[in-house]
């Protein structure tokens, strides 16, 4: 995400990061602002990025050896990031090669009002469109995962309403090549309004965001804010230090009076309501583990 004229840009890959994280949205907004540093790409995420390039480009060299005509769309230069023109004229160029019928267009730019994003595929099929004739397109991404996920799925939902309104009717399937070779595809019909309404939710939640508060999540292995939120849950000693509280307990023990991993440890032995007893009884043997090596080291 980032602002243009004073309104902010968002990317499909903006839903899917409000679906892991909220407070990495809140993040990106903050970074997108001014008002703290771009993090730095983790090492496991760049690992997955590099993974995820080889998966597209083996892929690439599939449909080119096949003899295929393959449009491959080139979004700025790789000493700058892409400006408000490059976006425009690669979403030109998008739609142009849709128009022109080329088998495949690769890394295509789709767009409108304030969304846009990078379709790894867009495909020809036989099906007819309005404006384009006896063709159509559908989308294809390349995942490393195994299974589709529902964040891939949205996100194709928004690349299929664009290359519906380029063509003149919605795709009759998307598609996902996964890490192990296999395709699983959707209907954009099944998903498309569930899709509107997640968007209208990440936009209103950026537009007038809202307080949120970092806790662990399975976003946290290749988020760039890791290292920020570990500063800030040592700093306030947060009760999801402790090893074994999953943020489902936090509520619990905050509503009993206990909101750091020290008032854990000197806790008496009731559990408050909402916790079995012996998971409080093993929360507070951690909890006091953990306070004692942090005061002794």
């Amino acid at each position: 995400m980032h602002f243009r004229n004073g309104q902010l840009l968002l990317s499909p890959s903006d839903v899917t990061a409000f679906i892991g994280c909220r407070h990495s949205s809140a993040l990106s907004l903050a970074v997108a602002r001014g008002e703290i540093p771009s993090p730095a790409s983790s090492a496991d995420a760049e690992l997955l990025f590099a993974k995820g390039q080889e998966h597209e480009a083996a892929y690439l060299a599939g449909l080119r050896a096949q003899g295929l005509d393959v449009c491959e769309i080139v979004l700025g230069s790789p000493d700058r990031a892409p400006s408000p023109d490059d976006w425009e004229r690669a979403a030109r160029e998008t739609a142009e090669a849709m128009v022109a019928g080329r088998e495949v267009v690769y890394q295509a730019v789709l767009g409108s009002d304030r969304w846009r994003g990078v379709a790894d595929f867009v495909l020809s099929v036989d099906d007819p469109s309005p404006k384009l004739g006896a063709y159509s397109y559908e989308v294809l991404d390349t995942k490393l995962a195994r299974h589709a996920k529902p964040a891939y799925v949205l996100q194709l939902c928004f690349y299929s309403a664009e290359v519906g309104r380029i063509q003149g009717v919605a795709p009759r399937a998307m598609h996902v090549l996964l890490g192990n070779g296999e395709w699983e595809s959707f209907r954009p019909d099944d998903f498309a309004a569930y899709a509107r309404r997640v968007q209208s939710r990440v936009a209103g939640f950026l537009d007038e965001p809202r307080e949120t508060e970092a806790l662990p999540c399975e976003a946290c292995g290749t988020c760039g804010c890791l290292e920020r939120c570990e500063g800030w849950w040592e700093e306030v000693d947060h009760p999801t230090r402790v090893a074994g509280l999953g943020a489902r307990y936090l509520a619990p023990l905050r509503a009993g009076g206990i909101s750091t991993g020290a008032a854990l440890a000197a806790a008496g032995p009731d559990a408050p309501a909402g916790i079995s007893a012996e998971v409080f009884a093993k929360l507070r043997r951690q909890a006091g583990l953990q306070h004692e090596r942090d005061i002794t080291g």
